[in-house]
C-alpha cells in the first residue's frame, strides 16, 4: 500500500490552509440562527485522519512526511485496509471543503464514528468530521470518503449550506475571506 504520495498531498493542502489559523465555516442553521464551525488544526491531528498511527508519534509523523523521511514500516496501518485506502483516497479532493457548495452536518455517525458536526461537499465526495473542544472550536476527528461508503451517508444527508468560510492566521493576526 502506497499511500504516501496521497498523504503528502493532504498534509500540503492541511499546512496551507489550516495549520496556524482557524478556519470559520459560517451557516444558519434550521431556524434561521447563524452559526459558525471554527476549527483549529494541530499537526498531531494529521495521521488520525489518515487513518494510521506513526512509531514515532502523530506530530513526528507530520514532520517526517513534510520532509520526505516517512519510512512505511513506521507506519501502524488500522486493521481495516479498505478504511485507510478511502482516507487516502479523499485527500485528493480536500481542496472541495474550502469552496462553495460546502454543507455542516451538526452532529451524527457514519459508520462507528460519531461526530460533533461534519464539512461535506455538496455531492457525495467527502467529509471532514469534527469535535468540539472546551475551548469553543473544533478539532478535526476523521475524513469520510462518502464516494467508496455510500450505504453509511444517510447518516450525513441532513446538512446546512455554508454562507461564508474565512481564516484567522494566529502568526499574522489577519483575516482572510475564503468566500
Amino acid at each position: 500500500m502506497n499511500n504516501i504520495k496521497k498523504y503528502k498531498k493532504g498534509l500540503l493542502f492541511f499546512e496551507a490552509n489550516f495549520l496556524d489559523k482557524i478556519i470559520s465555516f459560517e451557516y444558519e442553521d434550521a431556524n434561521s440562527a447563524t452559526k459558525i464551525v471554527g476549527i483549529q488544526f494541530k499537526k498531531q491531528h494529521f495521521a488520525h485522519l489518515c487513518g494510521i498511527k506513526y512509531k514515532f508519534g502523530a506530530k513526528k509523523f507530520f514532520d517526517d512526511l513534510k520532509n520526505g523521511n516517512v519510512a512505511t514500516k513506521n507506519i501502524i496501518y488500522n486493521d481495516r485496509k479498505d478504511l485507510v485506502n478511502a482516507k487516502a483516497a479523499g485527500m485528493d479532493c480536500l481542496a472541495t471543503i474550502l469552496k462553495p457548495g460546502v454543507r455542516v452536518c451538526e452532529s451524527g455517525k457514519f459508520a462507528h464514528l460519531e461526530f460533533d458536526a461534519a464539512l461535506r461537499t455538496g455531492r457525495d465526495i467527502l467529509a471532514l468530521a469534527v469535535k468540539y473542544q472546551d475551548n469553543g472550536f473544533f478539532v478535526c476527528n476523521s475524513l469520510l470518503n462518502l464516494k467508496i461508503f455510500k450505504d453509511n451517508q444517510g447518516q450525513i444527508k441532513k446538512s446546512f449550506q455554508v454562507t461564508s468560510v474565512y481564516s484567522f492566521d494566529k502568526k499574522t493576526r489577519t483575516k482572510n475571506i475564503i468566500f
